[in-house]
């Protein structure tokens, strides 16, 4: 080592690499469901819109594009089953899921309400979740559409109320975790694919 060398003033000139903190994905428990469905009823209105959001990502494990995108027309309340458009779709494919038994009657009475708001019948064409059509706290695009950073923004202000992070990314995390571990027998993973749409079973 050179006698000019000074570790003291050398090691304060480096810069270190800011290590970025790492978040857990970690699923949802069945108690802090609970908690959530309460934070949903006493938080912003409308309560029953929100609600009827949240359900569909607990049930569904869709993504937020996904969401936004849902059009009335795209649930087929007869054969129970949801259908995808590539308009959504993170790999531009179209697909159907199964509507859960739990979601369908909600899914219902959230369409119920949303007429009787309107005072008109829902459009097949219409998104189906259209919050600046029922609130005029939201801005309003052409369309109709919600945009993906109003629910965003609305998960973001509902984590901070309930004490804890909660996401619709965390919520298709906790889908697939219950999915991939049944309660009896072996999971279907080829199934679970369909579900979250992953192009590769490796991804499942």
């Amino acid at each position: 080592i050179p006698k000019w060398f000074n570790s003291n003033i050398v090691f304060q000139k480096i810069q270190y690499i800011k290590i970025p903190k790492v978040v857990i994905n970690k699923a949802v428990s069945r108690e802090e469901i609970q908690i959530i469905e309460n934070g949903i009823k006493t938080f912003v209105e409308p309560r029953w819109f929100w609600d009827a959001i949240f359900q569909t990502f607990r049930y569904t494990g869709m993504r937020v594009r996904q969401l936004v995108n849902l059009k009335v027309a795209d649930l087929d309340f007869q054969k129970s089953i949801i259908f995808y458009s590539e308009a959504g779709s993170k790999n531009k494919k179209s697909w159907t899921i199964p509507m859960h038994s739990g979601l369908k009657p909600q899914l219902l009475r959230f369409i119920t309400r949303c007429e009787m708001q309107l005072n008109r019948k829902l459009r097949p064409d219409e998104y189906l979740f259209s919050i600046s059509t029922l609130s005029t706290r939201y801005k309003k695009n052409t369309a109709g559409q919600t945009r993906t950073t109003q629910v965003g923004q609305y998960f973001k202000r509902l984590s901070d109320f309930i004490g804890f992070n909660i996401c619709p990314n965390r919520l298709r995390h906790t889908l697939a975790t219950d999915l991939c571990n049944p309660i009896g027998g072996h999971p279907d993973l080829f199934a679970v694919q369909l579900i979250l749409g992953h192009s590769r079973l490796e991804m499942t």
